[in-house]
């Protein structure tokens, strides 16, 4: 791949919606809720999708159990490439 083709491609990736921002677009929950349910802020959740921070363990197992197996692990192993900019 050549640089303007890695640029590119680099651009379309970080315009891509993260997983869980789909989901909550997708599911019964709004961001305000699923914060209340886990105990966290909006602006967390916020950072989790944008890769600022990643959610523990125990958020993680709760994020999937409420997803119904949706979010996984994986969608926050390479969570950089969803962050705005």
């Amino acid at each position: 791949m050549t640089g303007p083709e890695l640029i590119k491609k680099s651009t379309k990736m970080k315009s891509e919606k993260h997983p869980l921002e789909i989901w909550i677009e997708q599911s019964e929950y709004s961001v305000s809720q699923l914060a209340e349910i886990l105990g966290v802020s909006r602006q967390t959740i916020y950072n989790w999708t944008t890769g600022s921070c990643n959610p523990t363990v125990g958020h993680l197992m709760e994020l999937h159990n409420l997803s119904r197996g949706r979010i996984t692990l994986v969608d926050f192993a390479s969570v950089q490439k969803y962050a705005a900019g």
